[in-house]
């Protein structure tokens, strides 16, 4: 981004409580038939709250860390190791270094990404807290 770009950046206001939640929100089921409609106002709505959506992840995520934070860290730990391991060996910018490693020690590859994966899936009661405390907020509203 552009150092204008940054300059003009600017959250959302924080909507109300009775806005947001309470008595002005107007809860009902959207019309399934037209998807357009439906996912223009999904659209809107997130960019309309997204402050509100935002404090209400970061005191969720706070709440869920608090009661479990060794499987929060554990699972964020799993997930970035996964995520780290398929972009270094699937990812569009490969290096040089990274080309001849795989050419090279396929086996290793291998080895490394069986590893990963052992441990993804041994953390996942961890991974599932982290996915369910960031999905959360997202699905509180809709």
């Amino acid at each position: 981004m552009s150092q204008t770009a940054m300059n003009n950046f600017q959250f959302a206001p924080l909507r109300s409580l009775d806005d947001f939640l309470l008595e002005s929100a107007r809860f009902q089921l959207p019309n399934l038939s037209d998807f357009e409609k439906w996912g223009n106002r999904v659209v809107k709505n997130a960019l309309y709250y997204q402050t509100n959506y935002f404090i209400l992840a970061a005191i969720e995520l706070t709440i869920i860390g608090l009661v479990q934070p060794m499987k929060i860290v554990l699972g964020v730990v799993a997930i970035a190791a996964l995520v780290f391991a398929l972009l270094m060996i699937y990812g569009p910018n490969k290096s040089a270094s990274t080309q001849q490693l795989q050419s090279v020690n396929k086996y290793a590859v291998i080895g490394l990404l069986v590893g990963i994966a052992y441990i993804f899936l041994y953390m996942f009661d961890a991974v599932l807290l982290v996915m369910f405390a960031v999905l959360l907020p997202i699905s509180s509203k809709y």
